[in-house]
C-alpha cells in the first residue's frame, strides 16, 4: 500500500472531506501533517501573490517530506494537499503506473525516477514514455505527487539553494528540480484535481480546471 502524507490545514470540515476522499479511493496508510503558517505580517519579495501563504506552502510540503523521510520508507510515498479529489480507480491506476515506470527505468538503464505527478500541468514540452506516463520538463501545481524517498534530501537541498531567488513558490521549485535532474514524470489524464473553491493563497474563489487542460493540451501539441 502506498503511504500518503496529507498537508492539512487544521479544519474539521476539510479533514472529514479528505478522509472520505482517501477512503473512497482505497488509501489506508495515511498521515496528516499540519500545514505551517508564518507569523502575521511576514512577507517576502520573491513571491507572486500572497508571500505568507506561499512560503507557508513550501514549509508545509517540506515538513511532509521530512516526516516521510523519518519513517524510513524504501518505497515511493504520496504527498497530497487536503483539497484534492481522486478520479475513479485512482489507487489501482497509480499502482499500475508506478510498476510501469519502474519497468521503463530498468529497460532504459537510466537510473531511478524521482517524482511522479498525479495532477497539475506541464509548463514545457512533454513526451509519452509508456502508457499515459509522460516525461516532463518544468511543471506547475503540486497538489499530488509521488516521491521516491531517496530523492527527498536532494529536493530539500535544492529548495534551500533556490528559495532566495525570484518566483520561489513550492510548485515552481519542485518543477525546476525535476526538470534539471530529468527525473520527473506525470500522469495524463490526471488522477487528481482541485475542485473550484476558496484559494488560501489567492484569497479568492479559484477554478484551475481550464488552466490544467490548457497546460496539457498546449504542451502535448508542442
Amino acid at each position: 500500500m502506498i503511504p500518503v502524507f496529507v498537508v492539512h490545514l487544521p479544519n474539521q470540515e476539510r479533514r472529514e472531506k479528505i478522509a472520505a476522499e482517501l477512503a473512497k479511493a482505497g488509501f489506508t496508510d495515511v498521515t496528516y501533517v499540519s500545514a505551517q503558517k508564518p507569523a502575521q505580517g511576514f512577507t517576502m519579495s520573491n513571491m507572486r501573490r500572497n508571500p505568507s501563504a506561499e512560503f507557508g506552502c513550501s514549509l508545509s510540503h517540506l515538513k511532509a517530506l521530512n516526516v516521510a523521510s523519518m519513517r524510513g520508507y524504501d518505497e515511493p510515498v504520496l504527498i497530497i494537499e487536503d483539497d484534492v479529489v481522486f478520479c475513479d480507480g485512482a489507487l489501482e491506476k497509480l499502482t499500475a503506473a508506478i510498476e510501469r515506470l519502474w519497468t521503463f527505468w530498468v529497460a532504459s538503464r537510466l537510473g531511478k525516477w524521482e517524482v511522479l505527478y498525479l495532477g497539475g500541468h506541464p509548463r514545457g514540452p512533454v513526451h509519452e514514455v509508456i502508457d499515459g506516463i509522460y516525461r516532463i520538463s518544468t511543471f506547475s501545481c503540486a497538489e499530488a505527487y509521488v516521491v521516491n524517498p531517496f530523492a527527498i534530501t536532494y529536493i530539500v537541498n535544492f529548495w534551500l539553494d533556490r528559495i532566495g531567488q525570484p518566483n520561489a513558490m513550492w510548485d515552481f521549485i519542485l518543477g525546476e528540480y525535476v526538470a534539471r535532474h530529468q527525473t520527473g514524470y506525470a500522469l495524463y489524464p490526471t488522477l487528481t484535481h482541485q475542485p473550484p473553491g476558496w484559494s488560501q493563497i489567492g484569497n479568492k474563489h479559484d477554478d484551475k480546471r481550464d488552466l490544467i487542460e490548457r497546460g496539457w493540451k498546449s504542451n502535448l501539441a508542442a
